[in-house]
């Protein structure tokens, strides 16, 4: 991402959390970067799935291809959690190579997100996505609503609208840090595969699998 989306994101960050919390968090990053951990890699095998969707009541998902088929509260919600250059970015970038975006709503209230491209992926990934290969990325239940049980929801009723399409396979990965993930995607149709950090060697990518 362009170096000023990096700074108007920790101006974001120092704004909501004063300039203490902004620090901590700073140093934080360095430290996970310096001792970066290994991603947790997971995998749904869809031809097998059986339904199980559990959204949470008046709750619903709306799936966009496009900025153009987005509402006016929708684009707010994503504006107000990353930035609205952030977000146009993103979704000119994403929307250009075929993702979809999958809103959470309850009502005109958006409560979180999952972005999915299939075939490929956005950013290089651990090894070879097939043309009916599913990657999800960027899911995010916004910070108001955390706590309620909504990502596992989300996450599986995309996982069971790409089984109707006949979709083979779908992937995603939380950092093993990320334990609130974890255990949501416990949740979900999702199985470990293992873990796996990425690596540049000479221009190429390199996976390096762990247990």
């Amino acid at each position: 991402m362009k170096q000023h989306f990096l700074l108007e994101r920790m101006v974001r960050f120092f704004k909501t959390h004063g300039f203490g919390g902004g620090i901590k968090r700073v140093f934080i990053k360095i430290w996970h970067c310096i001792c970066a951990k290994p991603d947790v890699i997971y995998f749904a095998d869809l031809p097998l799935l059986s339904p199980k969707v559990q959204l949470a009541e008046m709750c619903q998902v709306v799936e966009r291809r496009s900025y153009d088929s987005m509402e006016n509260c929708e684009l707010d919600a994503l504006c107000n959690y990353m930035g609205r250059s952030i977000t146009m970015y993103q979704l000119k970038e994403r929307f250009s190579k075929g993702a979809i975006i999958w809103l959470l709503k309850k009502g005109d209230d958006c409560l979180g997100m999952v972005w999915t491209i299939t075939g490929n992926t956005i950013e290089p990934f651990y090894y070879f996505m097939g043309k009916e290969d599913v990657h999800f990325f960027n899911n995010e239940i916004f910070s108001p609503y955390r706590g309620q049980g909504f990502n596992h929801g989300l996450i599986e009723y995309v996982i069971l609208a790409l089984k109707e399409r006949r979709y083979i396979r779908a992937y995603i990965e939380t950092n093993k840090r990320n334990v609130r993930e974890q255990r949501s995607l416990k949740r979900t149709s999702f199985q470990v595969v293992g873990l796996a950090k990425k690596m540049k060697w000479f221009g190429k990518h390199l996976t390096v699998w762990g247990e």
